[in-house]
């Protein structure tokens, strides 16, 4: 998959309901017991109960089978299973049943979800959205009982458990020192910073699926930086891992790796402001990196300040998103064309000259119907697409298509045994 535009490996955690066949799926990025019972909290907030019984399949976060009947079980989950009541075993390898179907449920949710590779900006949102698409995968005849898969699924829900009153917080805690810079270490290569004030004193540090919070010894807390994960050795003094604690401590913002990282007239704007400004613009900084990446929502900042003398919220975030989905972002809106195309505006020196072209829109919709995609996706394509966008998209549709024709040929002249060269598969760009 693609996170937050980068190339990242990370694991699908898949619940399958045996009666229904119906398997649903939380994207997370470990296999730790966090990460593990963090998924399974998603899955039961969304359910609405707690299943009576679940097996799993030797997760090494949860635990796994030893020798004989012997099993090791991880302590945050021995807590988790406590407060939800579920029953639990794990697969027996002498009943292929049990892991042969827990195997084919996370296939067939990887071949039907995640190809192509998804791109996720922001987890939580991806994660909300892939249990109704895993639940929209159900909607066909079971393969045995006949009946529609979701309307067994019902019936399932029917079977769960309550959930308990209060909600499990997903966290282990442990003691760790900081070294004299007030860093504290983990794994040997991910450095997350305290405070310079707890340089060699003792932390309490909590590990969630996705954040790291570090409390002070009476049980203060000091920051919330994002978990790492994987080999390469990682740092919170990153200036996007560092905004959390800047948004508690605005005061410390002269001295901030952030402001180092800014582009000087967002710097000096920001340095110009007063303490509740400066920390609202934190604010919103924070949320736009959260959702849209360090890149986009500095770009998407400076852009907002150039355009409009100030910063807010609403202009980051929709700026932030747009870029983060190769749209571009702010921009002052053009009275329309006809066909609701804007106009393309042309500069030469001093003067300006507006051209308004008449792309083929209905050649572009009848494209994009034979590739299947939809009327509100092209609307809103339209919406903001200028004339050689439109152009250029209905050129890139006339390609696929040729290529596919071109694709189908070759099957069927293979097909009835006719010698076919590959090379005769290149295709020119429509003009």
């Amino acid at each position: 998959m693609y996170w937050r535009g980068a190339p990242a490996r990370m694991h699908h955690f898949v619940l399958d309901f045996p009666y229904s066949n119906i398997g649903v799926s939380q994207l997370m990025p470990g296999e730790n017991a966090e990460c593990t019972c963090q998924a399974l909290k998603d899955i039961f907030e969304w359910l609405g109960g707690v299943p009576q019984r679940i097996v799993y399949d030797n997760a090494a976060g949860v635990g796994r089978r030893k020798r004989g009947d012997d099993v090791w079980l991880a302590e945050l989950f021995q807590r988790f299973q406590a407060h939800y009541g579920f029953e639990y075993s794990f697969c027996d390898p002498y009943s292929g049943h049990e892991k042969g179907a827990v195997e084919a449920k996370v296939g067939a949710v990887r071949r039907r979800l995640f190809v192509p590779r998804p791109s996720v900006w922001n987890l939580a949102s991806f994660n909300g959205r892939l249990l109704d698409e895993c639940l929209g995968l159900g909607d066909r005849p079971h393969y045995r009982k006949g009946e529609n898969e979701a309307s067994l699924f019902e019936q399932d829900r029917g079977a769960l458990r309550p959930l308990p009153a209060k909600p499990f917080d997903v966290v282990r805690w442990q003691r760790m020192k900081a070294d004299k810079q007030g860093i504290v270490t983990v794994n040997g290569r991910h450095r997350y910073a305290t405070d310079p004030a707890n340089a060699g004193r003792e932390v309490i540090v909590g590990f969630r699926a996705l954040e790291v919070e570090i409390l002070d010894a009476r049980g203060a807390r000091i920051a919330v930086h994002p978990r790492a994960y994987g080999d390469a050795p990682t740092s919170s003094e990153d200036p996007s891992r560092q905004l959390e604690l800047l948004c508690n401590r605005p005061g410390a913002w002269a001295n901030s790796q952030v402001r180092e990282a800014l582009p000087d007239p967002l710097r000096e704007w920001l340095d110009r402001q007063e303490k509740t400004v400066l920390r609202e613009s934190l604010h919103t900084l924070k949320h736009a990196d959260r959702d849209h990446g360090w890149h986009n929502a500095v770009t998407a900042m400076l852009q907002v300040l150039e355009t409009t003398g100030t910063v807010d919220r609403a202009s980051v975030e929709l700026d932030a998103a747009r870029l983060a989905d190769g749209r571009g972002g702010h921009r002052i809106r053009r009275a329309r064309g006809p066909h609701g195309i804007r106009p393309s505006v042309h500069h030469q020196g001093a003067s300006m000259t507006t051209k308004t072209e008449k792309p083929n829109i209905d050649q572009l919709r009848n494209r994009a119907r034979r590739l299947f995609l939809s009327a509100a996706t092209i609307d809103s394509f339209l919406e903001w697409a200028t004339p050689r966008q439109i152009d250029a998209a209905s050129r890139l549709l006339a390609a696929e298509l040729e290529n596919r024709e071109a694709s189908k040929r070759g099957r069927l002249l293979r097909r009835a045994r006719f010698p076919w060269s590959k090379a005769s598969r290149a295709t020119t760009s429509p003009t």
